[in-house]
């Protein structure tokens, strides 16, 4: 086994052609890839933000690990938390005491820097993305995200409530769910959840409820999973319902399937997929090597769940059968950050994005065909016979760009 240093990373490959890039602060796996050859000697491209090695014929190939040098190096004093819209076209962070609102491709700035103010930075976009709310101290802000007007400002209902904890607006984009922390009660006691109706301006609380910043309607709206472990609380009578066995130890992250009829859950031990309300166990999705699963999405089919591991990789499942379809290594999330930030699927499920809490994107395309398209658009002609050996060897050749 030889390696290499560089400033962040350490580079490590064999006989056998496997490169394996570490993290120097914590030695976690960030990058994998099978070498098209023979490594006589690696070195790090800090400026061309690549790996440069070359075999024992003299050869030199270049390796593209942008990916990792987008990673920011985190600590205490960086952005608290960024958010994709559903469509993956706005995002907004919210970095120490301002807000910024941005075009997810173009980094065209749309509205801030505004100020907010608490320890627990709050937003949600609605399902059309035409509207983002965010929190600021006790006050909510609804803002609309073409011309970052703001909509709606109003204070929280509940008595004591002294901040913004948690936001989900309903899937018609007509109530907005807010959970908040009480200041300075004797014992200590987590105010109602409340439901604001944003069209007639009044607010309902639900008694007995509790949040945090984990909140989410079901898609379909008939129930609003509130904290961790969630609360299931009925947005129409403005009640709880009760839970079932075993309900108690879901404390991850979770996420809904868009037909409503599953919800996935993240754990210790791995990953947990159950029925839309919770009264059944469906499936178990084993935790992989790498680390605790900060994030969760699925696919707009219902079949493909992305699972954002800690150590930056977004592992994807294939639930029915409860398979392993790939790792997408990705460079925007490091360990230091206490919040993981935002990951989307598109419309037609062939792009995952991705935000990290400095509002930085990332675009990972899924489909093979998308990948062979861009190779193609690229190169701008097929790949030789000794292209196809050089950059996929093993791989039997195929048509890659037809017509070209």
């Amino acid at each position: 086994m030889d390696f290499a240093f560089g400033d962040r990373f350490i580079a490590l490959w064999g006989w056998d052609r496997e490169l394996e890039i570490l993290r120097r602060a914590d030695h976690d796996t960030v990058f994998q890839r099978k070498l098209p050859s023979e490594v006589r000697e690696l070195r790090f491209d800090l400026p061309g933000r690549a790996i440069r090695f070359m075999n024992d014929s003299g050869t030199v190939y270049t390796l593209d690990v942008s990916m990792l040098f987008d990673a920011p190096a985190g600590g205490s004093d960086g952005p608290d938390t960024a958010l994709l819209d559903p469509s993956a076209r706005v995002v907004a962070a919210m970095s120490g005491d301002t807000l910024i609102m941005r075009e997810a491709a173009t980094g065209r700035r749309l509205a801030g820097p505004l100020t907010w103010r608490g320890t627990s930075p709050a937003m949600a976009f609605s399902p059309d993305g035409r509207r983002l709310a965010y929190g600021d101290d006790n006050t909510v802000h609804v803002m609309e995200t073409v011309s970052g007007r703001v909509s709606a400002e109003f204070t929280l209902a509940a008595e004591g409530a002294a901040e913004v904890t948690g936001l989900a607006f309903s899937p018609d984009g007509r109530t907005l769910a807010i959970s908040s922390w009480d200041q300075g009660r004797t014992p200590p006691r987590d105010p109602p959840v409340e439901l604001r109706d944003l069209e007639r301006g009044s607010s309902t609380l639900v008694t007995g409820s509790h949040g945090d910043s984990a909140m989410a309607f079901r898609p379909d709206g008939r129930l609003l999973f509130a904290g961790t472990p969630p609360e299931l609380i009925d947005p129409v009578n403005a009640v709880t319902r009760p839970l079932g066995s075993g309900v108690d130890r879901l404390d991850g992250t979770f996420a809904f399937s868009p037909d409503s009829r599953q919800v996935a859950f993240s754990g210790l031990d791995g990953i947990s997929v159950w029925n839309g309300d919770l009264s059944a166990k469906l499936a178990e999705l084993p935790r992989g090597p790498g680390g605790e699963v900060e994030l969760l999405a699925w696919s707009p089919d219902g079949r493909t769940l992305a699972a954002y591991e800690r150590g930056m990789r977004v592992r994807l499942w294939d639930v029915p059968t409860r398979q392993t379809l790939g790792v997408v290594f990705d460079g925007l999330l490091s360990p230091e950050y206490g919040d993981p930030g935002s990951l989307v699927f598109s419309a037609d499920g062939g792009k995952l994005y991705n935000a990290a809490p400095d509002g930085t994107v990332r675009t990972h395309e899924l489909g093979g065909e998308r990948v062979a398209g861009e190779v193609c658009e690229r190169a701008g002609r097929a790949l030789t016979a000794a292209e196809w050996e050089r950059y996929l060897p093993g791989i039997e050749p195929f048509d890659l760009c037809p017509g070209s």
